[in-house]
């Protein structure tokens, strides 16, 4: 079995700098023994180097892509957690702008709510200004009217006073009449007494005899007489 102890070696020597090489006599002497050509030799070997030291970069630079990887993953769940705090503020400010939205709808709506009460008011006040204006005038026309009425009254008091008809009696002059100069007219006879002397004894007449009253003159009228003051 000592062809089986010619297993391939690849001798590496160790380095202060932790890199590793390929012994190519070690290999030249193996290949040597199997009748490969040199140049294969040289290929296979530089290929292996190859390989051998990208493995050796791959392990130091894995490393380093798994660590700024994890840096990132990191920084990503911070930025996440950063977005969804911004989320839940910019709900927060969302549900805040629905809120004062809302609120401000109610209070237009109240102010809106006020403005007609206070057009209601305005016309309710404008309409009371105007039924005042009428009751006013109403006023001055009851007042006038009133006026005219109390000058009807006074007319027609005053005629009243100025004229009476008397029938059959006696009359005293101061009581029952007022004293002054009447127009007497009508039908029968009249007598008027001073102091108890007839002064006047005579038939009335139908178109009237002016006749001079004094107080507590006796009038006696035979028939129907109507006084007429001058």
């Amino acid at each position: 079995m000592e062809k089986d102890k010619d297993i391939i070696e690849i001798i590496v020597d160790e380095k202060p700098s932790d890199k590793r090489r390929v012994n190519l006599s070690a290999l030249k002497k193996l290949f040597s023994r199997i009748n490969i050509p040199p140049l294969y030799i040289k290929l296979y070997a530089a290929s292996l180097s190859v390989l051998i030291f990208a493995a050796f970069t791959a392990g130091i630079l894995v490393p380093k892509s798994i660590n700024v990887i994890d840096r990132r993953l990191n920084s990503l769940h911070s930025s996440d957690k950063t977005y969804l705090e911004k989320q839940t503020a910019y709900d927060e400010a969302q549900n805040e702008e629905k809120r004062l939205q809302t609120s401000h709808d109610q209070k237009k709506a109240e102010l809106e709510k006020l403005n007609n009460a206070q057009n209601n008011l305005d016309k309710l006040s404008q309409k009371n200004s105007e039924l005042e204006n009428e009751k006013n005038e109403l006023q001055d026309e009851v007042n006038l009217k009133q006026k005219t009425l109390n000058a009807l009254d006074i007319s027609l008091n005053s005629q009243i006073r100025s004229s009476v008809t008397l029938s059959s009696g006696r009359y005293t002059v101061g009581e029952n009449i007022s004293e002054g100069k009447y127009t007497i007219m009508g039908t029968g006879s009249i007598v008027i007494s001073t102091s108890g002397t007839a002064r006047v004894n005579k038939a009335l007449k139908s178109d009237g005899e002016s006749f001079t009253l004094k107080n507590g003159d006796i009038i006696k009228i035979d028939g129907s007489a109507k006084l007429t003051l001058e």
